[in-house]
């Protein structure tokens, strides 16, 4: 009874051993996953904020007609240019047709204040003394500004472009007169209208994307 005690017990001995090394032949092995590259694109849609400044030049002038001689006062003239803060957006598309290449196109709109005005009395002869209670009274006000530019950009480092861009600009003003001189009869009128002018341009500077 002894012995088959004992013989049971090297028994399960053994076939613990047996099973430990099976089970550590047939463990599962795993592989690290192949690193992997990624690759730096600039295609697709974008759409983003800005603020900055805007100034404007305007030189205004009110000339009398027939002529100054025959209307009695001599023409008024002053700049109506300023400036102002400016905030608007932006949005566009990239398309990278080659390793180093890029093309795009992008639109803006932004809005401004940037103006002034300016007040002056008539004169009958230039340096002579003001007609009492007289007054020409001129302003321009830049409301907005937008635009719409193709880019083609080369590819210095994989996030840095250096790019030229070129195409139109908007944009809208407001301008305002008025003129006043009493006497029998007296003389008094206004006007007021808003005109959108636009240009063509171009420029070029870096780029960086994230």
């Amino acid at each position: 009874m002894k012995r088959l005690l004992i013989g049971v017990v090297t028994a399960a001995a053994l076939a613990g051993g047996v099973g430990t090394a099976i089970a550590a032949d047939v463990a599962p092995y795993y592989r690290a996953p192949p690193v992997v590259v990624p690759v730096f694109s600039w295609t697709g849609f974008y759409v983003g904020g800005n603020v900055g400044g805007a100034w404007s030049s305007n030189n205004a002038l009110w000339s009398p007609l027939p002529s100054s001689a025959a209307f009695g006062a001599f023409p008024a003239a002053g700049n109506t240019g300023g400036s102002s803060a400016i905030g608007g957006f932006q949005a566009g598309y990239n398309w990278q047709f080659a390793r180093t290449w890029v093309a795009g196109i992008e639109g803006d709109w932004s809005w401004a204040n940037a103006g002034s005005s300016f007040n002056q009395p008539w004169v009958v002869n230039p340096g002579g003394a003001a007609v009492p209670g007289s007054f020409t009274s001129m302003s321009s006000t830049l409301d907005w500004v937008s635009s719409l530019r193709a880019r083609l950009g080369y590819l210095v480092l994989p996030n840095l472009m250096a790019y030229g861009t070129a195409g139109g600009a908007w944009g809208k003003v407001d301008y305002a007169a008025s003129n006043f001189a009493p006497g029998t009869p007296g003389y008094a009128t206004s006007t007021a209208f808003s005109s959108t002018q636009g240009g063509l341009g171009g420029w070029w500077r870096p780029r960086m994307d994230d």
